[in-house]
């Protein structure tokens, strides 16, 4: 039998692993997926919505309940070890008649089959799985590299 998980061993690795990158490049494909999702969500412009950007663990939100209209994740909620308690503490920061909105990298897409070589890979191998894979994918062939991210977008009214 394997031993446990430490879960908060983990959550401190992923900040580290996301705070050591450009972030603001990564930003850039956040907001290309973030709009449409918004629009999923029907989140207008022209009510004048209130924004707020805090950080904070997915699997224990720092607010009441139901005190958003919306709570909506890109590509973040999906790196909770948790994802029973994670969907259960977005469910109850959302008010009733409130949306969700996710949207999450696949397993099979590009995103998916990169963590998954991560998983495995090591050094020389690592990356020689992830040219192969990259060289697979890649949709622009020689000299250029062009690689769709699948993702998958879901949004529920909670009631």
């Amino acid at each position: 039998m394997s031993a446990p998980i430490d879960l908060a061993a983990l959550k401190t690795r992923q900040r580290a692993a996301w705070a050591s990158g450009d972030y603001a490049v990564i930003g850039t494909t956040l907001q290309i997926v973030g709009e449409p999702l918004a629009e999923a969500c029907d989140l207008r412009t022209d009510e004048r919505l209130q924004v707020g950007v805090q950080q904070a663990d997915a699997e224990a939100l720092p607010f009441d309940d139901a005190s958003f209209d919306a709570v909506v994740s890109t590509f973040g909620v999906m790196f909770a070890p948790d994802h029973a308690k994670s969907a259960a503490e977005l469910l109850r920061v959302c008010r009733r008649g409130g949306r969700i909105g996710l949207a999450n990298w696949t397993p099979e897409g590009f995103v998916g089959r990169a963590f998954g070589a991560l998983s495995a890979g090591q050094g020389a191998e690592l990356e020689r799985d992830l040219t192969e894979l990259l060289d697979r994918l890649n949709r622009a062939g020689p000299g250029s590299l062009v690689v769709p991210s699948e993702y998958l977008e879901v949004v529920a009214t909670r009631r």
